[in-house]
């Protein structure tokens, strides 16, 4: 019995060692300043603002009435460079970074490359012409 409880404190834990951290979604700053909140309310505390051009890391979404709140895990002031934020704000106020925003924001090289190999033509074989039949 207790090489079973032992078995299975086990497999919780490698479980929860091996969790990875939320896929960051980065968006800017459309508005010129940006309130950040504690929680997904809009009668909620203040704990930062962010201002216009920014961008930011955004994890999770929430509804709270007819509004869209996102999550922001933190801000990147410079290429790598990353300031923890840890608040809720207005998603209509976001606006999503296209691939070569990501890619200088986040100084990734890969994703640099990805709108080039994105923006090339299909093979000839690939293609549906609507006067053949499928």
């Amino acid at each position: 019995m207790l090489g079973l409880a032992a078995a299975a404190c086990a497999a919780v834990w490698g479980w929860s060692a091996t969790a990875q951290a939320p896929v960051c979604r980065y968006y800017k700053v459309q508005a010129t300043s940006l309130n950040v909140s504690k929680d997904a309310r809009g009668d909620s505390l203040f704990i930062d603002v962010l201002d216009k051009g920014e961008i930011v890391c955004v994890t999770r979404d929430e509804k709270a009435g007819d509004r869209e709140w996102v999550y922001i895990a933190h801000k990147l002031p410079k290429p790598n460079e990353k300031a923890p934020v840890e608040g809720w704000t207005n998603l209509r106020l976001l606006q999503p970074l296209t691939p070569a925003e990501i890619a200088a924001a986040t100084g990734s090289a890969s994703a640099q490359a990805a709108p080039a190999t994105a923006s090339a033509a299909p093979p000839a074989d690939d293609l549906l012409r609507f006067s053949q039949p499928v």
